[in-house]
């Protein structure tokens, strides 16, 4: 049994088994176990195989490759012609070989998608930093809009599993500043903040004031988020939120003046 080298291949592939393994099989030499099989396909016993060319030092070598049930079934009844006390090895060899098939891994092909992967994360990065997200915030979401679209995780591949937030705090309006730091209303939280040069006020079109972070800004915590409110136009309504740390800052900077 050990001079039989059965192809097992792997996944859906059919297990295969040659003429040159039954002839090792049965004792017989190969120029005859290839005539007995092209007897019996003549008189329409078994179905004619494959024929395949394994390379030698010398001449390659011609042989029969029986493959999937009807290879099994003809291969059996070929070695019951040759050799009738092989026949049960050879069932047993046949369960060999597709166990080994059932088991083998199937080896999916490795795509490149590299480049797609790439930009894919590079699109959604810029597309989170325009809608105001930033850091950590537009990374996670641009890795999350790629694995969804690749399937490829590529904070994973980083070994990044997790970043960590910037800040833990609540995220504060200018109204909810006023309100615990007592400094009056939203606007006037707004202006000092102004003051500060964590922000800028400007006027759109219609005179409406709205402001924009300043690097100061950012560095303070401040974050443009959405309200969930629209404008009559559609236009998402955003708004400068705030860690809750800035209200210290508001206090020791009036300390200082």
């Amino acid at each position: 049994m050990n001079a039989l080298i059965g192809s097992s291949g792997g996944g859906k592939t059919p297990a295969k088994m040659t003429s040159l393994e039954i002839a090792d099989l049965v004792g017989k030499r190969h120029d005859n176990v290839r005539r007995t099989i092209e007897t019996l396909a003549e008189r329409g016993v078994i179905t004619l195989p494959q024929i395949e060319e394994k390379p030698t030092n010398g001449r390659p070598t011609t042989m029969y490759v029986f493959s999937g049930e009807q290879g099994k079934r003809d291969s059996i009844i070929v070695v019951a012609q040759l050799s009738p006390e092989f026949t049960a090895r050879l069932v047993d060899r046949w369960a060999e070989l597709e166990k080994a098939r059932l088991t083998a891994p199937v080896r999916m092909p490795r795509i490149d998608v590299s480049r797609e992967v790439r930009l894919c994360f590079g699109q959604h990065l810029r597309l989170a930093k325009l809608i105001g997200l930033s850091g950590n915030q537009a990374a996670m979401s641009a890795n999350r809009a790629t694995v969804a679209m690749t399937g490829v995780d590529t904070l994973g591949l980083m070994g990044i599993t997790h970043i960590d937030a910037p800040q833990n705090e609540a995220l504060l309006t200018p109204t909810e500043i006023g309100r615990r730091s007592g400094k009056g209303s939203g606007q006037a939280v707004n202006r000092i903040l102004c003051n500060m040069g964590l922000q800028q006020d400007f006027r759109d079109a219609k005179g409406h004031v709205y402001y924009e972070l300043t690097d100061a800004g950012q560095e303070a915590g401040g974050t443009m988020q959405d309200t969930g409110k629209k404008h009559s136009t559609g236009t998402p309504i955003r708004q400068l939120k705030w860690p809750s740390s800035i209200i210290r800052r508001i206090q020791d900077q009036e300390t200082v003046q």
